[in-house]
């Protein structure tokens, strides 16, 4: 699997826009964007039960990187994310960082 490939199919899965102007900050933990972390609990549950560890784990790091830009562009004071346009950069960070577990060794030797 490359990573260009899991983000692709990750990112299909999502709407195109995600509207973070309910977003705020919570102390000690940072901000919290209610309307993303709904778009997540949808996407997650549509996939959690299929078998597919590669989409599941690829659908937790878009949700990170997604978070990452809501953040950015909240601070910029946009209140619209497009998922289409998230940095690969970020969802392959968050992704190496998620795989670096022993559980996911076998995912981790086959990631390209």
């Amino acid at each position: 699997m490359t990573v260009q490939e899991l983000f692709d199919r990750v990112v299909a899965e999502w709407p195109s826009r995600v509207n973070i102007s309910d977003g705020y900050l919570v102390t000690d933990i940072g901000f919290m964007f209610p309307t993303l972390s709904s778009v997540w609990d949808n996407v997650e549950d549509r996939w959690k039960d299929n078998g597919d560890e590669w989409m599941n784990v690829g659908i937790w790091s878009l949700f990170q990187a997604a978070h990452r830009a809501a953040r950015n562009t909240q601070s910029n004071n946009r209140k619209i994310i497009d998922i289409s346009k998230l940095k690969i950069s970020d969802f392959e960070y968050y992704l190496r960082l998620n795989l670096d577990q022993a559980e996911y060794d076998e995912y981790r030797a086959l990631l390209k």
